[in-house]
């Protein structure tokens, strides 16, 4: 990873575990949202979460690569319920122009 990346990731306080799977999504336009490397500490899954229709289709094409798995929208995600979330605190589902995806 290029030195201001690295800057960039310790001023965010991007978790060690997901670093390098970030420096690829940032390769690759897509502007990032609030992820985590899951484990002890945090929370049970490992995720990305990033805003809709950035990227370049790199990440959807192979997020199973990664052994991630897409967060999809249920009965409880509504959108009127949970205004100003980037993802259903029940499920998990990327909203508000978020996409969120988990590894177990």
């Amino acid at each position: 990873m290029k030195k201001n990346m690295i800057m960039a990731m310790d001023r965010l306080d991007i978790d060690d575990g997901i670093r390098d799977i970030i420096g690829r999504l940032w390769k690759h336009g897509y502007r990032t949202f609030y992820s985590c490397q899951g484990g002890i500490g945090h929370s049970d899954d490992s995720y990305v979460t990033f805003f809709s229709g950035t990227g370049d289709g790199w990440f959807e094409k192979r997020y199973h690569e990664y052994g991630f798995f897409l967060d999809g929208r249920n009965k409880c995600c509504s959108h009127n319920e949970i205004i100003g979330e980037n993802y259903c605190p029940k499920c998990g589902a990327g909203l508000n122009g978020h996409v969120r995806y988990s590894k177990p």
